[in-house]
Parts: C-alpha cells; structure tokens; sequence
C-alpha cells in the first residue's frame, strides 16, 4: 500500500474508534460553534495527515533506524521554532541539551549513512515530518489546554483522514487493502494512533511541545 492509503485506514480506524467512545462517554461537539477553533482543528489535522504521508515514505525510501531517528528531531526542531517566533533566548540547559541530541542523531545516523537519491530523498521527507509534527505541537498546546481531549482529537483524525484521500485519489495510488493487510492497519490505528498520539496530544495540557 502507498502511504496516502496507508494514513487513510490509519485515521479511519482510529477516528471510528474515538467516534465510538464519544457516543458512549456523550462528549459533546463544540468545535462547530467555534469559528477559531474550526479552523485551527482543520490545520492540526492537515499537519497530522502530512507528518504521516512524510514519515510512512521515510520509511519506504531510507532506511528504518534513519526515518525513525530524524522524525525524534522534532523535540530540537519545536525548540528552534519557538526560539525564532519568540525571539527569547531559550535558558543554557535547553541549549545543551539540543546541541547533545543533534550530536546523538548525528552519531546514530552515519553508521546507516546512504548516499543514493532515494537515501537522500527519505532523509529529507523524515526531517520534514519532523518540521510538520513540530509545528502541529506549537499550535495544538494552547487547543488541549482548553479543551477536552476526546472532543478535539476526533476533528482532528477526520479531516486528517479526509485530506489523505484526497491526496490518494488525485495521485490514482488509493487501493483498498488485502485480507492479510487489515490486522496490521488495526493495529496502527489502535497503538500508535488511537492511543499513542491521543495521549501525547494530551500530554500537552501539563508538558510544554
């Protein structure tokens, strides 16, 4: 499967699951109301669906230790982000600590180093995930301090599901998946996505991005 369909069935699943604990739980949907908050809603899960199109072809086209190493710059790279929107110097012990990471991503990745284009091209795509997911955190941490963290990811997954198919079916690649292909989707959606990412959104009511 290519990654637009691979993030479709991702969010799908997950947004069904969420779906089904709202109805049970009787969240109420308050976005709707709120023009503001619509509208940063639609650009989270525009953000989301593109950090996964960017990552999962990370995956396909360098190496796994690679892709998985550059989308964790996203820590150093959100840190980049708010020192220049600021323009406050971020305290000493962040420096370090941003100046040790890049120097343990370094470390990690030139023993996988890979000098082909399509190498080179997946490098480029998993940093750009992390650029992506740096971004979706600045913008969502002042969203979940607000608001119910079911209410709000359910917005979120949908229109991330949304704009994948889009993109899937302008680029032809859309392909309904195999028997032999739905466990692994489920459990993307469920681990990672549902539960995984649903909990570090939340995160983001006590922790800074």
């Amino acid at each position: 499967l290519d990654a637009f369909t691979i993030g479709f069935y991702r969010l799908l699943l997950a947004l069904c699951l969420l779906l089904i604990i709202n109805i049970f739980l009787k969240q109420k949907m308050t976005f709707f109301t709120q023009g503001s908050l619509f509208w940063r809603l639609n650009i989270l899960g525009l953000l989301l669906g593109l950090h996964f199109v960017m990552f999962i072809s990370s995956v396909k086209t360098t190496t796994v230790i690679n892709a998985t190493v550059l989308v964790n710059t996203t820590p150093a790279i959100t840190l980049i982000i708010y020192w220049v929107w600021s323009k406050e110097r971020p305290p000493t012990i962040k420096l370090f600590g941003l100046l040790l990471s890049m120097t343990g991503i370094f470390l990690i990745s030139i023993t996988e180093v890979d000098f082909s284009s399509s190498g080179i091209i997946g490098d480029l795509m998993a940093l750009t995930a992390a650029v992506l997911w740096a971004a979706y955190l600045i913008i969502g941490k002042p969203i979940r301090e607000k608001n119910n963290i079911l209410s709000t990811m359910t917005p979120i997954y949908f229109v991330g599901c949304l704009i994948l198919m889009i993109l899937s079916l302008t680029t032809r690649g859309f392909k309904l998946p195999t028997l032999n292909q739905w466990a692994p989707l489920v459990g993307l959606a469920i681990f990672p996505t549902a539960i995984g990412h649903t909990l570090h959104f939340s995160s983001m009511k006590a922790l800074k991005p």
